[in-house]
């Protein structure tokens, strides 16, 4: 089976404002409600949204606001309105005082939303603090402390990290150096970012480079270290001619995030008229110093150099000489039309023998669909991500590429010094289909939601009841579903020919409604619940509109009765119990009267458990990450920790009954073990069943 949806694993860095270039942008209305934990409406709340981009330069995100903050209203509802380039990556989030930080994504999957519809919940807050210190343990006062919160309630959310509004995230050390978050719900993580007097540059901490991994709501004992910094000088010289290169971008960053022992952001600085450049204060270890050229045509590569700084050394000098190169010029077409197309981003990369200089540089194509850089003399990779569609072939005027779909490409050039490599790229547009939607009375109907599946757009209609939406290439069906959740209709239609315009005609569809309870039969409110189509071996989407209300009940409409051709799958997300995912359900009855589902029971997660990771001649092993599985037929939620210094881990709000925990990637340890469980051990490269 394959669950057709991304989640995006990324690491989270950035106290960067760096303005969006170039980048095509469209409006969205983004709407929601507000509750609480107990389904309630929250009056007030503020709420916010952003959308994430990435510096490929510095190797870290930043958050760009999408519209002024707003507040809900009597009902809980908000609206905002946004120009956005990319709907996965972006974010709602609200707050009111008193209660948790709440949020969500408005897209896990590809494709793109007409509209995002949010609820957001917003629970009782838990504490997490801590002190920042200097390596000494002498407290430091007055230095900012910036949390970037995860959450695991939703699986789809728990590896990204909440970037903005900034305010919402930070706090300032008292005079002991304490500090303290006192808006994160239970099942929050972070990661902390501390920039603080007598210090250049802004240092991150986490318990482990997963992304999911953090420090945990509800602790209190976290301690955070600044590092002694070291001045880095330097010069960048034309290799050639020895002169000074003037205006180049300088960046240094620590050369593996993973094994740094104080990763910190990314400093910029921009070299002098003598090409000298200077960073104030970096901690000892190991680094990357990379520096670029902005005009292509100057003909001098880019250039990553390592930097080994020691804590010992009042000053560090590096040298950067640029080499001369060739120009790789690339214009990305339409096939059909011919017609440019922009902003598809290229990577080139160039690994050498020496490992003290690698060549990679990204850039994107212009209106134009036209991009140029110079890169070292040699053969050059380079690949490209192009979402919407699929190669067709790449004319090289100077050597021969290769191409990997789908929605990708891959390909080698050779370099030639002081020469300009032309290569040109046709693309084909991912299927798609148009259409209309209307009534059985043969009427346009407008505001109608048009999915295509499995893993395709959404589309919205207009007011004469038009659509086109996009499918991904290669699925083994496509099919329409067409909704009007407010008159309770629907359709399915299956797509075999895109070249012709599609109707589609609503009929009254199901609506169906149920209840959430605990094992005691307590309704559980402010539960997420999500409809999946199965078929083909493919789960898709189907909708995600059911909330539970004060009571655990939930209701949703224009559903399509089951059919030979697909089933459905029922999963519920809530706070403190363990979800549900993918069960199976059957939904018939006659179209327009309400179906009654059978009551889904949800385990509380009040259980926790505790042990060692240790290696094979039982070591203890310190900052390893630990992640729950759940095994057949147990609820269990996800969760994700890490061991400490003494490679002891705690793992909280687990449900009773079995469940699998993993220790690490490379080379890791499982034990299965049972909610409640305590003096675990799990052995790297081993696979253990814990008794009590």
């Amino acid at each position: 089976m394959s669950i057709m949806c991304k989640i995006c694993v990324l690491v989270w860095c950035s106290f960067l404002t760096v303005a969006v270039l170039g980048q095509q942008t469209k409006p969205l209305t983004l709407t929601g409600r507000v509750v609480d934990s107990k389904a309630r409406p929250v009056i007030g709340a503020e709420v916010a949204a952003y959308e994430q981009f990435y510096d490929y330069s510095a190797g870290e995100d930043y958050a760009k606001l999408l519209d002024r903050i707003r507040k809900s209203d009597a009902n809980g509802h908000f609206i905002l309105n946004a120009n956005i380039c990319n709907q996965n990556n972006v974010f709602v989030i609200a707050r009111k005082k008193g209660l948790a930080l709440g949020w969500d994504c408005l897209n896990y999957y590809t494709g793109n939303k007409a509209r995002g519809n949010f609820n957001i919940v917003l629970e009782a807050p838990s504490i997490l603090s801590g002190t920042v210190v200097n390596e000494a343990g002498n407290p430091i006062a007055k230095a900012k402390v910036r949390a970037l919160p995860k959450t695991s309630y939703l699986y789809e959310l728990r590896q990204r990290p909440i970037l903005a509004p900034k305010q919402w995230l930070i706090t300032q050390t008292d005079a002991k150096g304490n500090f303290s978050f006192n808006n994160f719900a239970p099942d929050v993580s972070a990661d902390f970012w501390v920039n603080a007097p007598g210090w250049t540059s802004v240092y991150k901490y986490t318990t482990n480079y997963q992304s999911s991994c953090g420090f945990e709501a509800g602790r209190t004992d976290i301690r955070l270290v600044l590092p002694a910094e070291v001045p880095i000088r330097g010069r960048v010289i034309d290799a050639e001619s020895g002169s000074p290169v003037t205006g180049a971008h300088v960046i240094i960053k620590p050369d593996d995030i993973k094994e740094h022992e104080n990763p910190y952001c990314a400093n910029r600085t921009v070299s002098g008229q003598d090409g000298h450049f200077h960073f104030k204060g970096v901690p000892a270890g190991k680094h990357y110093v990379k520096v670029s050229i902005s005009q292509e045509t100057m003909e001098l590569v880019d250039k990553r150099v390592k930097v080994d700084v020691q804590a010992d050394h009042a000053l560090k000098e590096v040298l950067v000489e640029l080499d001369k190169g060739g120009l790789i010029e690339i214009i990305a077409l339409e096939a059909t039309t011919r017609n440019p197309i922009s902003d598809i981003a290229f990577d080139f990369l160039q690994a050498k023998q020496d490992e003290k200089s690698n060549f990679y540089k990204r850039s994107e194509t212009g209106s134009n669909g036209r991009l140029t850089v110079c890169a070292p003399p040699g053969k050059c990779n380079f690949s490209a991500s192009c979402v919407g569609y699929s190669p067709r072939s790449v004319q090289d005027q100077a050597v021969g590429c290769s191409l990997y779909p789908p929605e990708s490409v891959r390909g080698q050039v050779t370099v030639i010094k002081g020469q300009t490599s032309r290569l040109e790229i046709l693309l084909n547009r991912n299927p798609s289909v148009s259409g209309t939607v209307i009534d059985e009375s043969g009427k346009a109907v407008p505001a109608v939601l048009v999915e295509a599946h499995p893993d395709g757009d959404i589309a919205l209609t207009g007011a004469d009841g038009s659509f086109e939406v996009g499918f991904r290439p290669g699925t083994p069906y496509q099919s329409l579903v067409a909704r009007h959740i407010e008159r309770n209709l629907a359709a399915m239609v299956d797509v075999t020919d895109h070249s012709k315009p599609i109707q589609i005609t609503l009929k009254p569809a199901l609506s169906i409604a149920g209840q959430v309870t605990d094992p005691e039969g307590n309704g559980i409110p402010a539960a997420r619940l999500s409809l999946w189509v199965y078929r083909n071996k493919y789960l898709s989407l189907f909708s995600s509109d059911a909330f539970t209300d004060a009571q655990g009940r939930y209701q949703t409409r224009a559903i399509l009765p089951e059919h030979t051709r697909f089933g459905y799958r029922i999963s519920v997300d809530v706070s403190g119990y363990g979800p549900k995912k993918y069960k199976r359900v059957s939904i018939t009855g006659v179209p327009g009267a309400p179906v009654e589902m059978k009551t889904l029971v949800l385990q509380p997660a009040n259980q926790m458990v505790s042990g060692v990771v240790v290696d094979a001649n039982g070591n203890p092993v310190a900052g390893v990450p630990v992640f729950t599985h759940r095994r057949p037929n147990v609820d269990q939620p996800f969760r994700t920790t890490a061991t400490d210094e003494r490679g002891m881990f705690v793992v909280h709000r687990l449900c009773k009954g079995q469940l699998k925990l993993q220790a690490n990637f490379d080379g890791p340890g499982f034990t299965t073990a049972k909610g409640g469980d305590q003096n675990i051990k799990i052995v790297l490269g081993q696979s253990r069943i814990h008794t009590r």
